[in-house]
């Protein structure tokens, strides 16, 4: 990757790019906490399987922001202001995934319930 661009730009862009993928796994999470929920009512199998699936997901996007992030810190140095927000960022998107894993286990769980309540009536 050269950089060929102005040097605040390329830092805008990059600081850009990880407010995307925070705010798309944010997004990811909403739908798996909601999803996980509509499994403990529904006790949907198909549902804990999404669930499963978007998981990697959420844990792919979490890696590429701490790639990002990596790459941020190395090159820009950032600092003041601009560091915490580098650092919140890192923070939101462990606490997103966090809240994902949470999400998979309970959908999880919901299916041992039906299993459960199946073998006891």
């Amino acid at each position: 990757m050269s950089d060929t661009g102005h040097t605040v730009k390329s830092y805008a862009e990059e600081m850009q790019s990880l407010n995307d993928d925070l705010i798309k796994m944010g997004s990811l999470t909403e739908s798996q906490l909601a999803d996980a929920m509509e499994a403990v009512i529904k006790l949907d199998k198909e549902s804990v399987d999404k669930i499963v699936q978007n998981d990697s997901k959420i844990n792919a996007l979490r890696a590429a922001i701490d790639n990002q992030i990596t790459t941020v810190l190395v090159k820009r140095a950032p600092m003041a202001v601009d560091l915490r927000i580098t650092i919140s960022t890192m923070k939101i998107s462990h606490d997103l995934e966090r809240i994902g894993d949470l999400a998979k286990s309970v959908a999880k769980k919901s299916l041992l319930c039906q299993l459960i309540c199946r073998t006891n009536l």
